[in-house]
């Protein structure tokens, strides 16, 4: 084996996240798949929290 073979091993991706691009001529990793999660307000106690609070101190 060498570092340079990127050839698909045999049963090397069981969960099915490596699969062709759009035009079929690669092979690349699906990072996300599906809906994603959003809420009407941030995370408590990080940087995004602060940001809110600093734009209600604006108005």
């Amino acid at each position: 084996m060498t570092l340079n073979d990127c050839a698909p091993k045999k049963n090397g991706d069981p969960n099915g996240w490596v699969v062709k691009d759009p035009k079929g001529t690669r092979d690349v990793v699906v990072l996300f798949d599906g809906i994603g999660e959003s809420s009407a307000t941030p995370f408590p106690g990080t940087h995004f929290s602060e940001l809110e609070s600093r734009k209600k101190a604006d108005q």
